[in-house]
């Protein structure tokens, strides 16, 4: 799915994948250095730590977070960003702030969900959700049989 997220941000912003970077990419004159992460929750401090090493690299452009969707990034990002002297205005992008950079269209985020509405016409939400919770259900049962032993494998 995050693949699948990058590549369409990656052709919106007609960049291209770098070294590191997963867009290198030029929007309105200015050079910016993208890296995309699919939600507002999708990044750890040290994740976040790792950014901010790669921007101070960065020279005549502008290191960014890309989240493709929600209205505000997890505090462990913005502190992070924060301590490390990032700017979260200048740093981070996210759902539609994210849309309106790549496109210069403050509102391309109703286009985008109307494209993601017609294609997903028909499908039952709730029945996917429930059936991969049924799905997770199974494989817990299958690899813990106490919470002693779940509790175990996570310390």
């Amino acid at each position: 799915f995050g693949f699948t997220l990058e590549k369409g941000i990656r052709t919106l912003s007609k960049g291209r994948k770098g070294r590191w970077w997963d867009i290198e990419t030029k929007i309105g004159g200015k050079k910016y250095y993208i890296s995309v992460k699919s939600g507002p929750y999708d990044m750890d401090k040290d994740q976040v730590e790792h950014f901010a090493d790669r921007a101070e690299e960065v020279t005549g452009g502008v290191p960014i977070i890309a989240i493709t969707y929600g209205k505000q990034p997890s505090d462990v990002i913005k502190r992070t960003l924060e301590d490390r002297g990032l700017s979260v205005s200048k740093n981070l992008y996210i759902g539609r702030g994210l849309y309106a950079l790549l496109t210069g269209q403050n509102d391309y985020y109703r286009r985008l969900l109307e494209v993601i509405g017609t294609a997903s016409a028909g499908v039952d939400i709730i029945s996917l959700i429930e059936e991969k919770a049924r799905e997770l259900a199974v494989e817990l049962r299958r690899r813990y049989h106490s919470m002693c032993d779940f509790l175990s494998d996570m310390f």
